[in-house]
């Protein structure tokens, strides 16, 4: 049984709804020196006009790869936040149209880390739902408490930028293979050293090459030393 792994340039974690009209070009962003100026779009698949809020938020990544928002707005050692901007942050996407948003990242080869990473958040809601709410601020708060709302959809974008391509060692420990009656199961640690992230998928495929399972979007930031994956197939 074979193990291979491609693994790009970047990071990934999505939080995203199936339920949300706005959709995007791409789910990643990447900036380097060759690369400062990216253009991002958002599309309204729905019919109601969207109201979008955009923002850079920061999380605490654990060795093992588990992401927590960091308090009070505070950012990370590595953080992107000071070194983007975003125009316009407040945006109006009406039904099956698109809107531009641009990103600019300035004075990062200042940084001290090689590598640096925040989300890219952006915030929908229906305009009309929008509207709405911000209307029933002057309610009583016994009315108030009884108006309900559709949530709105958030989506957080990982936003990565590196100032050198570095070399990264990536290894398979602690693998772990077991029968489940008509399944096998495989735990393993994807170990990552050095100091960019990794990003891409892992195939698991038999002596003669045939592909027995694959996932894709697998990302380790800088912070993770190690990140455990499982594979469940038919054998």
């Amino acid at each position: 049984m074979l193990l291979r792994s491609s693994l790009l340039t970047g990071s990934l974690l999505l939080s995203l709804s199936a339920n949300s009209a706005v959709s995007f070009t791409n789910y990643r962003i990447f900036i380097d020196k060759k690369s400062t100026k990216q253009d991002f779009l958002l599309f309204n698949r729905g019919l109601e006009s969207q109201s979008c809020d955009i923002s850079l938020i920061d999380y605490n990544v654990t060795s093992d790869g588990k992401l927590t928002p960091l308090p009070n707005s505070q950012k990370a050692v590595n953080s992107a936040q000071p070194y983007i901007r975003i125009s316009p942050r407040k945006i109006q996407v009406t039904g099956q149209a698109t809107q531009k948003v641009k990103i600019l990242a300035r004075g990062f080869n200042k940084a001290k880390a090689n590598e640096l990473h925040s989300y890219l958040s952006i915030k929908c809601i229906e305009t009309s739902l929008a509207e709405q709410a911000s209307e029933t601020t002057s309610l009583p708060e016994d009315q108030l408490k009884s108006t309900s709302f559709r949530t709105s959809i958030v989506n957080r974008i990982p936003l990565i930028i590196r100032k050198e391509h570095r070399p990264v060692d990536i290894e398979f420990s602690n693998v772990n293979v077991s029968s489940q009656g008509e399944y096998t199961e495989i735990d393993l640690n994807l170990t990552r050293g050095g100091d960019r992230s990794i990003y891409g998928a892992i195939t698991v495929a038999d002596d003669q090459g045939n592909l027995l399972a694959t996932r894709g979007g697998i990302s380790s930031y800088i912070e993770t030393s190690s990140l455990n994956q499982k594979f469940r197939f038919e054998t």
